[in-house]
């Protein structure tokens, strides 16, 4: 019995349907960026960026990397020998961390920032502090 779908019609009305959908979904989103997402350059204005945050959301208030900020939480000078984003494990424990660190530590004294950066901003500090070797 052949399938009746009344949303897309036909196999090629379906694809011309979902790459109109992706055409819309791609300009409302403004990520019309052609640029393949993993190259070096990519990558360096990833970490640059979450340098950046690091410094705006006021981590070496607590963190310190390279001697340079407070002494109440870890130092971070090396945090991505342990957790990098070269594996997704270390990358998703940097993420989770920094956005809910309770869920590590239950009675961890650091802030969650997952109310107070958005993820992208989040992810690019992971890739900021997994460069950290």
């Amino acid at each position: 019995m052949p399938h009746n779908n009344r949303i897309f019609g036909s196999p090629p009305r379906r694809w011309t349907a979902l790459l109109a959908l992706q055409a819309v979904l791609v300009t409302a989103t403004g990520c019309n960026d052609t640029k393949p997402y993993f190259t070096p350059e990519r990558q360096a204005e990833d970490i640059a960026y979450g340098k950046k945050m690091y410094s705006e959301n006021g981590c070496s208030r607590c963190h310190s990397i390279n001697g340079v900020g407070e002494h109440v939480g870890p130092d971070l000078t090396h945090i991505g020998v342990k957790h990098n984003n070269d594996t997704v494990e270390g990358g998703n424990w940097l993420y989770k961390q920094i956005s809910e660190p309770n869920s590590h530590n239950p009675s961890s004294p650091m802030p969650a920032y997952k109310d107070k950066m958005d993820n992208g901003s989040i992810s690019k500090l992971t890739d900021y502090l997994g460069s950290l070797k």
